[in-house]
């Protein structure tokens, strides 16, 4: 997946309905730069790709646990390397 991707993704998460407000723009930019830093290091590092599903994905699990607190126990490993990052980085949490 290359940087344009990612950043489509997440700049679809600004339109319509799911306008992001403002204040919480800082978020979304620490988790597009963070979630390109992975993809870079994945690659780099294993010669494995991120695809956007695989983000959706991680990011649909990441807002969960948030709300929760907890994370499932199934997640697929390179997905849950994603979230950790994103939760350490962003939240200063880890499950």
């Amino acid at each position: 997946m290359n940087q344009d991707d990612i950043q489509q993704f997440f700049k679809s998460l600004t339109t319509g309905e799911n306008k992001i407000p403002p204040d919480q723009m800082e978020i979304l930019l620490k988790l597009i730069n963070l979630t390109i830093q992975f993809r870079d290091d994945l690659a780099r590092d294993t010669g494995e790709t991120l695809s956007v599903e695989e983000t959706r994905m991680a990011l649909n699990i990441y807002l969960s646990a948030l709300q929760n607190g907890h994370l499932p126990g199934n997640i697929e490993k390179k997905i849950g390397k994603l979230i950790a990052l994103w939760l350490k980085e962003i939240d200063g949490k880890t499950f």
